[in-house]
């Protein structure tokens, strides 16, 4: 089975999604978070592929899709339901990385019914994003890189992936990267977290820099119910750097829904 790039039209742009298809299961929807884009999610699309449809989405203004504006929080919820509707998607699981995770909970927020569970992939109700950040943005959008990648990736990723990695992110848009860090800095959901009625599942690792592990704890212990893995190590991206373990635990909670 082939992971294939689709596009769907939505107001002011055009979007661009990976996806494998199988019919008759629950679609899984990954989205990235800030200064991403669907790529990052090769691992997952790979392993779930055959097994239930997936997705991962480039979110307006991001890898391949498309927006003339700078995007607000409204447009990447939009996206989600944009792929929803192609794709004729009664409920979905969605996942959330970093700030994907404040999208997932505003998706929650405007369409419950069609959400089946949520997963949270090192994010919390509400991102500690320092001033640093803004800073350097200001200042050396190259050192901002360098920190960036720096933050993000265990000291175990090979020199040649985090190489690639950073000129990945000396090629974005400096004026995209700081909205997207915005839009970070700015959402707080810790009141709504009792209110979300579906499975949810909290994943962090002790050692992430950009969002601390107890940050994640929180999340968790405000959602009812929800299931909290805590991978003993550095990186903000484990989905990437660990994914066999991660898609494990991924797959284990979808199936815990009888989806």
């Amino acid at each position: 089975m082939t992971i294939k790039i689709k596009s769907c039209s939505m107001p002011p742009g055009e979007l661009k999604y990976r996806m494998a298809e199988v019919h008759d299961s629950v679609p899984v929807i990954f989205i990235h978070g800030a200064a991403g884009d669907s790529r990052q999610f090769q691992f997952q699309l790979e392993y779930f592929k055959g097994k239930r449809t997936v997705v991962a989405i480039d979110l307006p203004g991001h890898g391949k899709s498309v927006i003339e504006t700078l995007p607000v929080m409204a447009d990447y919820v939009a996206a989600v339901a944009a792929v929803l509707e192609a794709e004729k998607m009664d409920r979905c699981v969605l996942a959330g990385h970093s700030m994907g995770g404040g999208i997932i909970m505003e998706a929650y927020r405007s369409f419950p019914e069609k959400i089946a569970g949520l997963v949270f992939l090192s994010t919390g109700a509400k991102l500690p994003v320092s001033d640093l950040v803004f800073d350097f943005l200001d200042k050396d959008y190259r050192v901002f890189c360098e920190f960036l990648v720096k933050l993000s990736y265990s000291k175990a990723l090979p020199e040649e992936v985090r190489q690639m990695v950073l000129r990945e992110a000396r090629s974005l848009d400096p004026v995209r990267v700081k909205n997207d860090f915005r839009i970070c800095a700015s959402f707080d959901y810790t009141d709504m977290l009792r209110e979300v009625g579906v499975p949810s599942m909290v994943l962090a690792c002790t050692g992430d820099k950009m969002v601390p592990h107890d940050v994640s704890r929180a999340l968790a212990a405000g959602l009812p119910g929800a299931r909290l893995e805590v991978l003993e190590g550095e990186g903000h991206l484990p989905y990437f750097e660990r994914h066999q373990e991660v898609n494990g635990l991924i797959a284990e909670f979808i199936e815990g829904l009888n989806a």
